[in-house]
């Protein structure tokens, strides 16, 4: 399988006339291969390869749902109020899905361990248009349930899983069973009025990028139709180092905001999901006793806002 997707991805770069920076050397990830590199085209302009084979197909579903979100980005006629990219060629087939798009220039927000960067925190023009670029997209990129190409997030699933996350970091001892109480009294308390709209569904730091004046966002494979809140407490919660910052984009996006009372209705449930989230991660994916410096005092502000929000 392995010789296949790299006889396919030499084959597919050749053809597309391409200069990738790197050799093809296939990455393995669950139960995907995958290659992905910047490379020039015949007209020495730089763009961003990507190609991955699987034979799940849940996992081809999530990769052509990138192509997808990619298609109708490109689409809209005024993307200036964030970076976005522009797919150029795409082909999804029944095991193997590749696209080219534009290379987008800049650094990523941080890192999901630490949370935004000091030099972002230093920026507010940063988190207004972040904001912006946002509600940007959850306008122009509006979809309804009856979208079948976007799996649909309902506030009942993220109550669901708030509780399974209280439960999990309650065997770890990270929580207590007091909190789980109160999180769940917060939770169930909440006036389910649906509102759907386009959102990233991954908004941690790695996938958004600044190029000191703008804000950009990519990957997007785990694209979906939900409530406003869902991506804007995604930001609000790597942003947990420092008010200011947060303020600023919170209220930058109501200002815009035509859903605000849905948003205000559902930003606290979303902040506790993604705090929850985040902790569990922490507890799966690192050493929490070993925990030091940055990534400590992240992990210490996650869990001290918890309490102030149940």
């Amino acid at each position: 399988m392995q010789d296949k997707f790299i006889k396919q991805v030499q084959e597919k770069i050749k053809k597309l006339g391409l200069k990738p920076s790197e050799s093809v050397i296939a990455q393995k990830k669950e139960n995907q291969l995958y290659y992905r590199t910047d490379a020039l085209d015949n007209e020495k302009k730089k763009i961003f390869f990507k190609a991955s084979l699987s034979n799940d197909a849940q996992t081809i579903k999530s990769l052509a749902n990138e192509v997808y979100i990619l298609k109708r980005i490109s689409a809209l006629k005024n993307g200036h109020h964030a970076l976005l990219p522009n797919i150029i060629k795409s082909r999804v087939g029944k095991n193997f899905v590749w696209h080219t798009r534009e290379f987008i220039e800049g650094e990523n927000f941080g890192n999901w361990q630490t949370g935004f960067s000091p030099e972002i925190m230093k920026n507010l023009s940063l988190a207004k248009k972040l904001s912006l670029g946002i509600y940007y997209l959850q306008i122009h990129l509006l979809s309804t349930t009856d979208d079948k190409q976007l799996n649909s997030r309902k506030i009942e699933a993220v109550i669901k899983e708030i509780k399974n996350l209280s439960r999990n970091l309650l065997e770890s001892k990270i929580i207590t069973q007091v909190q789980i109480e109160k999180i769940e009294k917060k939770v169930s308390n909440i006036k389910i009025q649906e509102s759907f709209v386009f959102c990233h569904g991954n908004l941690e730091p790695k996938n958004i990028l600044h190029d000191k004046a703008n804000a950009g966002l990519i990957n997007w494979k785990d694209a979906v139709i939900s409530n406003p809140a869902m991506d804007i407490a995604s930001v609000w919660t790597y942003a947990i180092m420092d008010e200011n910052w947060q303020k600023c984009f919170i209220d930058s996006y109501l200002e815009l905001s035509s859903n605000q009372s849905i948003v205000e209705q559902y930003l606290c449930v979303e902040k506790i999901y993604n705090i929850l989230y985040i902790l569990n991660r922490f507890n799966k994916e690192s050493n929490i006793q070993t925990i030091k410096n940055g990534k400590k005092k992240f992990f210490n502000k996650l869990k001290n806002t918890l309490n102030t929000l149940i």
